[in-house]
């Protein structure tokens, strides 16, 4: 055997080695990857549980039930708050070099949820989730993804538009957490059928890092909407983007929104910025943007004791449509805002001025200033003007 052959010989016995070693790492530190990263859910599921954010409670383990060398099985155990029931979650972990990959099945959750109700035709129903772990350097990412065709009966009994057209329905929810500690979460659901109408598109997306106890930054588009008796039925679409900003110290922030609405009344764009929240209220809760954006009854709870506010920067909105007595038109600007004590929640501790101005009004929209009032309204070269003012919770319109 000549020294090529040698060397050959001995750099394929050193890869197959270190090869070897790697899938012997991930295989000797998958049970622990798992409980460790378990044990950080229900960190946060405690969390959000104790600060009001989660009404339920739940624990989750990881049990290993076969394992060898390239590979694993084992399960997800589920056990909610005052049950003894566990739910377990079939999982398949794979041994990679310094990489694990998993798979596990919701099929028994999908048939509970949609499968047992009628809503879902069993035939092709599916919800499975995928996991790929790199141990050196740390990163992972999560996907969960479910497709289901709508039964007859179901679609029927909801008058859904869909009964006529796509009967299909899917949705996937995505995670990727990179080297950096920067997590970004991706949900696309279409055609979701609902007890109070249809969405034809749903698509969030978020994107903050660990180490940042702020909202971060959120995208969100529904579109094709067709609720019902719901605070939005006349809404047909919404686009909205949520970024964090600066607020009066290290542990205060703010959150600007940015709203694009299409609706039967007409179009319009939104600007809006509040504050001041606390980073270290919002840890301790374990909340994130979409539970405290979802619950705005409950945001006193995230503000710092110091003076809080509610802006809107910017409002356009171009009125549109037919009513019984002809076509309305006009159109509306405004800005202004509020400040308030968030240890004192009362309308005493409310201050601040707002501005409307109605324009290209015709003769049909003149009649919805006689509806709102035209004595809060003073006559200007664009059309209408109001201007209000709040002094310790007390409203004037215009100096009166």
């Amino acid at each position: 055997m000549n020294k090529t052959t040698k060397f050959a010989v001995a750099t394929l016995a050193s890869i197959v080695v270190l090869w070897g070693a790697g899938v012997w790492c991930s295989g000797h530190y998958a049970e622990e990857a798992m409980t460790s990263a378990l044990n950080a859910l229900n960190e946060n599921l405690e969390r959000r549980r104790a600060g009001g954010s989660l009404n339920f409670g739940i624990k989750t383990s990881y049990e290993q039930v076969q394992k060898g060398f390239f590979s694993q099985k084992g399960n997800i155990v589920l056990l909610p708050e005052g049950s003894d029931k566990k739910y377990r979650i079939p999982v398949e972990i794979d041994h990679g070099f310094l990489r694990l990959q998993a798979q596990a099945d919701f099929y028994h959750f999908l048939n509970n949820l949609f499968l047992k109700s009628g809503i879902f035709e069993r035939e092709g129903a599916s919800a499975l989730a995928y996991a790929d772990v790199r141990l050196f350097p740390m990163n992972y990412s999560i996907k969960v993804k479910t497709a289901g065709s709508y039964t007859g009966a179901f679609l029927k009994a909801g008058e859904s538009k869909f009964a006529q057209g796509s009967k299909d329905a899917k949705g996937v929810f995505s995670m990727h957490r990179s080297t950096f500690g920067k997590i970004s979460m991706i949900l696309d659901v279409k055609n979701a059928v609902t007890p109070y109408g249809t969405v034809g598109n749903i698509y969030v997306s978020d994107l903050f890092s660990e180490d940042s106890n702020a909202f971060g930054t959120v995208h969100a588009e529904l579109s094709d909407m067709n609720l019902h008796n719901t605070g939005v039925d006349e809404i047909n679409a919404l686009k909205a983007d949520v970024n964090t900003i600066a607020g009066k110290n290290a542990d205060s922030f703010g959150v600007k929104v940015a709203l694009d609405v299409e609706s039967t009344k007409g179009q319009g764009q939104a600007i809006l910025s509040t504050g001041n929240f606390s980073a270290k209220a919002l840890e301790q809760s374990g909340a994130g943007v979409g539970e405290v954006l979802a619950s705005p009854m409950l945001l006193w709870q995230y503000f710092t004791k110091d003076e809080a506010y509610l802006t809107l920067e910017h409002l356009k909105f171009d009125v549109d449509y037919t009513s019984p007595e002809g076509q309305v038109s006009y159109g509306i600007n405004g800005q202004g805002g509020v400040t308030f004590s968030p240890s004192d929640l009362s309308l005493s501790s409310v201050n601040g001025a707002f501005s409307f101005i109605f324009e290209n009004i015709n003769a049909q929209g003149e009649g919805i200033i006689d509806a709102i009032g035209r004595n809060i309204f003073v006559k200007s070269a664009q059309g209408y003007r109001t201007d209000i003012h709040i002094d310790n919770g007390r409203l004037s319109f215009n100096g009166k």
